[in-house]
């Protein structure tokens, strides 16, 4: 019989204003077996001195998640700042490979896509199975989805 592997968000936390070192004890006392890290910089998110501090913590980081708000990107993540987009999957793939998470394929191979597809509107990708009776306006896109991890 499989057992269930439960994980939080450490965005989930965000809005009630808890740091780190209380995401990370709330999940251990909560008997959670890990993290998932909420990227909307990974300059910010992914500072190597914030993954350092994580690693030290009672539950591991199990996944990241990257997320595109149509505030910060909107013209969509493929049809605006394709540099930029390219840059915050690598510092995730990265992020990722140190953390020991997969990563399905690296950054070189979603730059080629990125540059083959310029014209969709990435922006919608996260609007695909929209609520019937509630549109929500998020943005996020899990690695996973995109074939980085």
């Amino acid at each position: 019989m499989r057992a269930w592997r439960l994980t939080d968000a450490d965005w989930n936390s965000w809005p009630r204003g808890l740091d780190d070192a209380q995401v990370l004890a709330q999940a251990a006392g909560l008997g959670l077996v890990g993290i998932e890290l909420g990227v909307y910089d990974a300059a910010v998110q992914l500072a190597p001195e914030r993954l350092a501090a994580l690693a030290a913590g009672p539950v591991p980081v199990t996944a990241v998640l990257l997320s595109l708000p149509a505030d910060d990107w909107p013209e969509g993540a493929l049809g605006g700042d394709v540099e930029r987009l390219h840059g915050q999957v690598k510092a995730c793939a990265q992020a990722c490979r140190e953390l020991g998470l997969p990563v399905l394929f690296g950054h070189e191979a979603l730059a080629g896509a990125i540059e083959q597809r310029r014209t969709l509107a990435a922006h919608r990708l996260t609007d695909q199975r929209e609520r019937i009776l509630a549109r929500g306006e998020r943005r996020r896109v899990k690695l996973h989805e995109l074939h980085v991890g």
